[in-house]
């Protein structure tokens, strides 16, 4: 399980950009996460690109998928 590369509690925007690098290195296409997520690939790349704040819970499916440990963090403008 790759784990964040901070010790300490992540935003969303550090976690999504950890998400995209993820993909890049393991070669996981938007249209492959789409695909797992029932999700379309537009909806993917609005979250990536941080377009589209996603729930906790997309988020936490994502870093499965992806087999990445987070810890997030909480703000006002993130939706539970």
């Amino acid at each position: 399980m790759s784990k964040l590369s901070k010790e300490n509690v992540q935003t969303t925007q550090e976690i999504l950009d950890i998400i995209s690098a993820e993909m890049t290195k393991r070669g996981i296409t938007q249209d492959d996460l789409a695909e797992h997520l029932g999700l379309s690939r537009s909806r993917i790349t609005h979250i990536l690109t941080k377009r589209f704040e996603p729930r906790t819970e997309l988020i936490l499916s994502i870093c499965s998928y992806l087999n990445i440990e987070v810890n997030l963090k909480r703000n006002g403008n993130e939706k539970p």
